[in-house]
This record gives C-alpha cells, structure tokens and sequence, in this order.
C-alpha cells in the first residue's frame, strides 16, 4: 500500500549500543490488502544517525573509542488469519522470500544530514539473501 508505519523520523533514540539494542515493534495489518492474494513487500531504510556521530564528534572526542559498526535490523513478520491460523516469518539463510539491497542513502547523520543517490530506483532483481548473525533468539 506504500504507507509509513511511522512519522517518527528520529527512532530509535540515542542510547550507547555497546550496552543495548532498542526496537520498534508495528502492528501492520493495516498496511496488508490482500484482494486474494497474499503478495507484500516491507522496506526498512536504515541509517547511521545516532550511531556515527563523526561530523560533530570527530574534533571533539576520540572517535575511535565511539560504539559504531555495520547497520543491522532484525525483522519479524507475525501473520494471523480469520481462521485462526498463525505463521511467523523470520528470515533466514534458506528462505529466499527474504531479501536485502543498498539503498538510496549513501551516507546519514543526524546533525549534517543525509547523501542520497537520486538515481537509485527500487528494483528488487539485485537483492540478495539477509546475512542471518543469530539465528537461536526466538520471541
């Protein structure tokens, strides 16, 4: 349906990563139409924002000691149906129904800014398969 979840432009909030992961939990059974089938596509756009400071910090502390590293989502998909049924889709290595691309944003910081590539277009036929860090944490 192309709609956001949320208007929350700034979420998580800041926190020291090194000690804990905050997530956002979306109820989108509004998002799903199902017109007798069942095909949908989620994005999550991630940026560094919060967890790469360099334009304010670099001059100021040592950067090298700042939590940062690769951006990471963890992705959970809940779907109940009127006859009660309940599948869980979470993604792994195996399931090709999962995929992964490079975004628009080159390059995101909360205080200068994002770099986008303009000329970026979705085109889901250069995904590739989620790279599956733990796959041992149930919910």
């Amino acid at each position: 349906s192309n709609e956001a979840l949320s208007d929350a432009p700034l979420d998580p909030p800041l926190m020291d990563y090194t000690q804990r992961v905050s997530y956002r939990g979306f109820d989108v059974t509004r998002a799903i139409k199902t017109n007798g089938k069942l095909e949908h596509s989620f994005q999550i756009h991630l940026g560094s924002s919060w967890w790469d400071a360099r334009p304010l910090l670099g001059g100021i502390l040592k950067f090298e000691l700042l939590p940062r590293g690769a951006l990471t989502a963890i992705a959970e998909l809940h779907l109940r149906f009127k006859d009660g049924t309940h599948i869980v889709k979470i993604p792994t290595s195996s399931d090709s129904t999962w995929k992964v691309a490079k975004g628009d944003v080159l390059d995101s910081d909360l205080f200068t800014g994002d770099t986008i590539e303009l000329g970026a277009k979705p085109d889901d036929s250069s995904w590739t398969q989620p790279v599956v860090y733990r796959s041992d944490i149930t919910t």
